[in-house]
């Protein structure tokens, strides 16, 4: 009698996880949809100027300031928040362009819970993989004179704003933090959890804090 009784009762679990797993299945698909083209409409009434698909997946904050231009190429692919990519760990990701700056994304880029903070202009290749919580930002957003930081108005305008430009095929590791005037040469590798202070040249593997080169990759091969 017990082993009847435990076995219908496996049985009847089995069941019920099934029916739950699809409910969350079915859950998941209709958030997926309707967050799709939510940031969809949301990022096009910011200011975006897509040149192609793009899809941006989970919650999402983009600031576009006057005067300011962001543009994305085809295939552009944005996950925010852990349902899309457990690195993140919930974080949602952030674009935020200031007065007068730009920001440039090439096509077949796709970036996980990543925070793009553009004072003057970031540029972004083709074929670039950003991985989950990096952050990307080309001002020192404080001047560096305590006297400045005194006086809101003396702080923002002696602070440094310098471009950083990434060039095609560049694969950035989770956690990194990309500073201003940072130029990264095509194919090369960014080690989870760098920041980048100075450029990277092309074809190779840059890691730590501060970054510096580890390992040369063969052109065309790697």
């Amino acid at each position: 009698m017990m082993e009847f009784y435990s076995a219908n009762f496996s049985m009847k679990n089995g069941i019920v996880y099934n029916i739950i797993r699809l409910m969350v299945s079915l859950k998941e698909k209709v958030s997926t949809s309707i967050s799709w083209r939510y940031n969809m409409l949301y990022a096009k009434a910011t200011g975006l100027q897509p040149k192609g698909r793009f899809k941006i997946l989970g919650k999402i904050h983009i600031h576009k300031g006057k005067n300011a231009i962001f543009s994305t190429g085809e295939n552009f692919l944005f996950l925010s928040g852990a349902t899309y990519n457990p690195l993140t760990t919930n974080a949602h990701g952030c674009i935020f362009i200031m007065d007068n700056a730009v920001l440039e994304i090439g096509k077949n880029v796709g970036m996980s819970g990543t925070t793009i903070w553009v004072a003057k202009y970031i540029k972004i290749g083709n074929n670039v993989k950003i991985g989950g919580g990096t952050t990307l930002i080309d001002t020192d957003a404080h001047s560096l004179s305590f006297k400045d930081r005194r006086n809101e108005i003396s702080d923002a305008k002696n602070r440094i704003d310098k471009e950083i430009i990434i060039e095609d095929d560049v694969l950035i590791g989770a956690n990194v933090i990309i500073l201003k005037g940072v130029h990264v040469g095509a194919r090369s590798i960014i080690g989870a959890g760098s920041v980048v202070t100075k450029d990277v040249p092309e074809d190779c593997i840059v890691a730590g804090n501060p970054a510096k080169v580890v390992k040369i990759l063969k052109k065309g091969i790697c």
